[in-house]
């Protein structure tokens, strides 16, 4: 026997799933390779962080014997970042808000819109409760009404549950 460093294991984790949703996202690229290199179809791939005002006050490079100064106003101050990621680029887009809700998922769905105008966007995401909320899902199908699913404006994927290493943002925060 010897002293060894523990691993982190999700218990919920489905490897058969992750599997299936990794053949299924590769398949989506395949299809749509032409639309996407043409930047008809812009792959984005998108996560949220939260993060405390604790974990912004760490270590950090500075001279010697002078203390940084981070402002914070109140200690339990949460500041939420949407990142994406352009598939085809590799431009990481940050978006900060004052937190991670129906109404911010649209405003960056809507910000990626105007930016990319005239593509269509397909976002791969976990299913986050913002991602899935009245608010978000209403939005979506408003803009995707009547339309075949190859021409919706915005469509999405998740990722498969419990798993952020699928997600390449992750890697970011």
């Amino acid at each position: 026997m010897s002293g060894k460093k523990t691993e982190k294991v999700n218990p919920k984790r489905d490897e058969e799933a992750v599997i299936k949703n990794r053949e299924d996202i590769k398949k989506k690229s395949e299809d749509n390779a032409e639309a996407i290199k043409s930047g008809e179809l812009i792959v984005l791939i998108e996560d949220d962080c939260h993060l405390l005002w604790g974990d912004a006050c760490s270590y950090i490079w500075g001279r010697k014997g002078e203390p940084i100064p981070i402002p914070v106003l109140h200690q339990k101050e949460r500041y939420t970042y949407y990142g994406v990621i352009h598939y085809l680029t590799k431009e990481f887009i940050l978006k900060p808000y004052d937190k991670g809700d129906g109404l911010n998922t649209v405003d960056v769905i809507q910000c990626l819109r105007d930016q990319f105008r005239g593509s269509r966007l397909l976002f791969i995401w976990e299913g986050a409760s913002d991602h899935k909320c009245i608010k978000t899902q209403d939005y979506l199908n408003e803009i995707n009404e009547g339309l075949e699913q190859e021409q919706w404006p915005v469509e999405c994927l998740l990722f498969a549950p419990n798993a952020p290493d699928q997600n390449p943002v992750e890697d970011v925060w």
